[in-house]
């Protein structure tokens, strides 16, 4: 509906744009309010309740930010907890700043106001030691894949290796088989011929007289 109204305005209104922005807020999209608060200031950027409003939106989205569960491998923790962090030094310049104007001039509780400084401020170093600590386990998790990834690659080369020798082995064996059939079959030729000549030689024993006039009639006696 507001959006809707928005549009009308040409997204010329702050008001409006404040209510979408509550609304979003409402919906548990900081980064949709923070968007809208902008574009209000833009508008009105003396506004004072309008950049309470977004130093509000602000530190909602450090600190959900920062209690957000991530994966180990998730690639967004670390650009996430850099926008939370920069949100939470943003809050608390605005709370910081909207403090020294006094509240006769922000008609803000200045309770309130410090309440939220002092937490902002409170929360720096713990958010500034988190998102040191998520670089630290990044850089780790880049390292361990790393690592990961080198060995997998010393595996896959030694498995392609040991192919490599494998077929070079099937190979060899395969021309020794080879060479051994050629031989064998050499020996079994050179039996067989040899076998053929003794039988010939053995023949020709048998029959003395052949090539050799074989064929002549034998002498009558006397003759």
């Amino acid at each position: 509906m507001y959006e809707h109204a928005s549009k009308l305005y040409n997204h010329k209104n702050a008001q409006i744009l404040l209510y979408i922005a509550r609304a979003q807020h409402d919906a548990g999209d900081q980064l949709a309010a923070k968007r809208y608060l902008l574009k209000a200031l833009h508008i009105a950027p003396g506004d004072i309740f309008l950049r309470f409003n977004l130093g509000f939106v602000l530190q909602e989205l450090a600190m959900k930010t920062f209690k957000r569960k991530y994966g180990p491998a998730d690639v967004n923790k670390i650009t996430d907890y850099e926008v939370a962090d920069a949100a939470l030094v943003e809050a608390a310049k605005i709370f910081k700043h909207l403090l020294t104007l006094g509240k006769q001039r922000t008609r803000l509780d200045t309770k309130k106001l410090q309440l939220h400084a002092d937490y902002c401020q409170k929360q720096l170093p713990a958010a500034a030691a988190q998102y040191q600590a998520a670089l630290e386990e990044s850089k780790l998790h880049e390292q361990q894949a790393r690592v990961t990834q080198m060995q997998l690659a010393a595996a896959d080369a030694e498995r392609k290796a040991l192919a490599k020798q494998k077929a070079i082995a099937q190979e060899a064996g395969a021309a020794r088989k080879k060479l051994e059939a050629a031989r064998v079959l050499e020996e079994s030729r050179a039996k067989v011929e040899q076998l053929r000549q003794q039988r010939a030689m053995a023949a020709m024993a048998d029959n003395p007289e052949d090539g050799k006039g074989g064929n002549k009639k034998k002498r009558k006696k006397g003759d």
